[in-house]
């Protein structure tokens, strides 16, 4: 079997499950595992696969729990395919991706993981997708960098060769449950694809830096200075390094620490240019070049203080 998809919901209501699980359905593939967990009960799946292939394959795993990590350890062990795809409630395919994901798969038996397009609605209600072009990477510096995957750590998009996700413990009550399984898994891939066929709708894939809880910000931050020093790259600065700046200054405006990300030791305009086309990027980096790790922390609290003042 090629592929295992498990379907996570923590809706006992069952909000979103119909609509994730006819997504799939309305893919015409039969070479597929749907693995069913959390709050399942009481939800006509029979129905809902109902004319398919599928049902055949459907494997329901009866675990309560509000956490995800907890209930995608508990499917895993009921996997079956060679890739998984780990979906959650109200998530839905656009019509055609499986068949263009396992073309692809199959074509290329040495991908570890392979990364679709994922689209959502902001919180202005507009429409946004995020799509990667059709590339392969060799290292996870490259599939880091090049794809800019730090602007998109989700696992709702990407499908992982089991073997892979099966080697890791569960992150039960992680700070960043998706981040520390999403870096575990990268670290481990040798052959990582993106395609910008097909793709996945993902209700909760927009969460500002703003918006993070403290453990979770936090997180984030340490472990993106961990990379940057790890991959020694702090020679000059990269779109990575302009998106960890952000953490660093939102983290700055929170409390009073000092900043644990250090300046690049090149930060001259052309290395700005270079660095990223994001404008906001380049802003940031020129009031680095301009103010200095310390003093660009403090003029953003002013900033903040003053915005709050008038907004009152």
């Amino acid at each position: 079997m090629t592929l295992s998809i498990i379907v996570a919901n923590t809706d006992k209501e069952h909000h979103g499950l119909d609509t994730t699980v006819r997504s799939i359905v309305m893919q015409g593939c039969d070479d597929v595992q749907i693995v069913g967990v959390g709050s399942i009960d009481g939800f006509d799946w029979e129905e809902a696969l109902s004319g398919s292939s599928l049902l055949a394959l459907l494997t329901l795993v009866r675990r309560e729990s509000d956490d995800n990590a907890v209930l995608r350890d508990a499917a895993l062990r009921h996997c079956q395919g060679h890739y998984v795809w780990m979906l959650t409630a109200g998530d839905s395919l656009a019509p055609y991706t499986l068949p263009v994901i396992m073309a692809r798969l199959g074509a290329h038996p040495d991908y570890d993981m392979m990364e679709c397009p994922v689209s959502w609605t902001d919180k202005s209600g507009a429409e946004c997708t995020m799509t990667f072009g059709s590339a392969e990477y060799n290292d996870i510096t490259g599939y880091w960098t090049g794809s800019q995957a730090f602007d998109h750590p989700w696992l709702c998009n990407k499908i992982f060769r089991r073997s892979l996700l099966a080697s890791i413990p569960v992150k039960v009550d992680a700070d960043d449950y998706e981040l520390s399984t999403l870096l575990e898994t990268l670290d481990r891939c040798h052959v990582f694809a993106t395609t910008e066929e097909g793709g996945i709708w993902h209700p909760g894939a927009d969460i500002q830096i703003e918006q993070m809880d403290d453990r979770q910000l936090h997180y984030r931050l340490r472990h993106y200075t961990s990379l940057i020093e790890q991959w020694q790259l702090t020679e000059t600065p990269t779109a990575f390094y302009a998106h960890t700046l952000r953490h660093q200054l939102e983290w700055c405006l929170r409390t009073r620490h000092q900043p644990q990300l250090q300046a690049p030791r090149q930060l001259r305009r052309s290395d700005i240019r270079q660095a990223s086309t994001d404008r906001a990027h380049r802003r940031l980096l020129t009031q680095l070049h301009h103010l200095g790790m310390n003093n660009l922390c403090r003029y953003y609290r002013i900033q903040h203080r003053w915005k709050k003042k008038h907004r009152s």
